[in-house]
């Protein structure tokens, strides 16, 4: 599996590493990352935007069906920061997808 993170920062790629007493080296890292990746995370942030798109920016339906598709076997809930500009669409995919009706949302009014 490949993610991919917009905030990639090589100088913290083994920050959660630790200098303490019994040091995590990067196969060890790798090796408790896919174990919480495979066991489903207990829940993630979503954006349906993708490439240069922002927020308030249109996307379709298919686009939602495409990122939740990728994140269904890795997750058990979504956290959401909007619903309007099409992003109340994303509940309703996101249960039949993701079979779960756990959602956060977060607003700014």
């Amino acid at each position: 599996m490949k993610l991919l993170n917009m905030s990639y920062r090589a100088d913290k790629v083994l920050s959660l590493a630790g200098d303490g007493p019994n040091p995590v080296d990067r196969a060890e890292l790798q090796k408790q990352f896919a174990s919480l990746v495979d066991d489903k995370m207990h829940g993630i942030c979503f954006s349906p935007n993708e490439g240069d798109q922002k927020p308030g920016d249109a996307f379709t339906e298919a686009q939602v069906r495409r990122k939740l598709d990728l994140l269904q076997p890795h997750t058990k809930w979504i956290r959401i920061f909007s619903c309007t500009d099409g992003n109340d669409m994303i509940p309703k995919l996101a249960c039949e997808m993701l079979h779960s009706r756990r959602f956060i949302l977060f607003s700014s009014a």
